[in-house]
């Protein structure tokens, strides 16, 4: 009779039930799905759930409630159902939007404009995002690259170290450089050597800015200042840093002034244009101008990677431009379209709270 303790996965490998850790997976996996079960059930067979303003008004123990009050212990724009003895947090309810408040005093202006000033700056700190696109410590490897081609012309010189891939650059960067070492910066306007548009016509040291960069993709090669030999573990405790250039003042003092949340604002619209609503009948690979996007529930225009009403943000020039996706929920999307086509849509693991 077969053994049926062990299971065949896809790609040919066993799994052996019989292990104490795989029966332990088994378990974990088994209390959670059971989890996960109990809640999608509550969701579902009661259908939409009720509104409390306070606890008190959660009175039918067999329907969710979605909690729209300022109690100790609950949270506004959770729901929550009974399990027999309290009443349970099931998350945030994804019907609720990000909402600000349209009819502002001149006192209450700057809350609101802190709140997004804040939402913008934790996008702006997350590394590795695409809207960006740029490595915070690139990966070098032996080599130089030529100043007239763009081309690389060794992989195993000893004084020389490139960046082996391109880096996406279009909105400008700060690049950190480590005492003794400099750089020489070359441009390109697509992932090809063939597109080679310029370099930084001399060796570069210290600490730069580059806000409006020659073209839109970047390598660079680096050499010790003295011309002697050099490794990539030679970078290793003290690495070239690079990092996105803000397109937002953090230096601006937000407090409870409306002059503050002006210049905020201003500097803002400035940046990234208008806002527009989309619905359904829009397709976001086809959206032309820059500028902040939304739409409801109800109305998810094509190729959005998330269901449900949501902001996009959409950036960049005719060459290349980024997107970036916040839904209802606090989850953020991200990708760039290159020369020819949109790059797939990425979820970023974030800490952001929905507003």
């Amino acid at each position: 009779m077969a053994d049926i303790s062990v299971i065949k996965t896809p790609d040919g490998s066993s799994y052996n039930l019989k292990d104490s850790s795989a029966r332990s997976d088994i378990v974990e996996l088994e209390t959670l799905y059971n989890g996960l079960d109990v809640i999608y059930a509550k969701k579902t067979a009661v259908g939409a759930p009720l509104i409390a303003n306070t606890v008190s008004d959660m009175t039918d123990a067999t329907r969710p409630y979605v909690y729209t009050g300022s109690e100790s212990g609950y949270f506004n724009g959770h729901w929550y159902y009974y399990d027999s003895s309290s009443w349970v947090d099931g998350g945030v309810y994804n019907s609720v939007a990000v909402e600000t408040d349209k009819n502002l005093s001149s006192e209450g202006v700057a809350a609101d404009a802190k709140a997004v000033g804040d939402k913008i700056n934790s996008i702006q700190d997350i590394q590795d995002c695409a809207f960006l696109d740029l490595v915070q410590t690139p990966t070098l490897a032996q080599g130089s690259i030529s100043s007239s081609t763009g081309e690389v012309t060794s992989t195993n010189k000893t004084r020389r170290l490139r960046t082996p891939y391109y880096l996406h650059v279009p909105n400008g960067f700060k690049m950190s450089i480590p005492e003794g070492f400099r750089v020489f910066l070359h441009f390109y306007s697509s992932e090809t050597y063939e597109a080679y548009v310029g370099n930084s016509e001399s060796w570069l040291e210290g600490d730069l800015t580059l806000s409006k960069p020659m073209a839109a993709y970047m390598k660079f090669v680096v050499s010790r200042i003295n011309d002697g030999t050099l490794t990539p573990e030679d970078l290793s405790s003290s690495p070239i840093n690079l990092k996105p250039v803000s397109f937002t003042d953090k230096s601006l003092s937000i407090q409870d002034k409306a002059a503050d949340a002006k210049v905020t604002g201003e500097k803002l619209a400035d940046k990234i244009g208008f806002v527009q609503t989309i619905d359904s009948n829009n397709d976001l690979n086809s959206l032309s101008l820059n500028g902040v996007y939304s739409w409801k529930n109800d109305s998810v225009p094509s190729n959005s990677p998330t269901m449900g009403s949501a902001v996009l943000l959409q950036y960049g020039g005719d060459e290349t431009r980024s997107q970036i996706i916040i839904n209802s929920v606090g989850e953020m999307y991200i990708r760039y379209k290159g020369a020819s086509s949109w790059s797939s849509w990425r979820q970023m693991q974030s800490t952001l709270v929905t507003l």
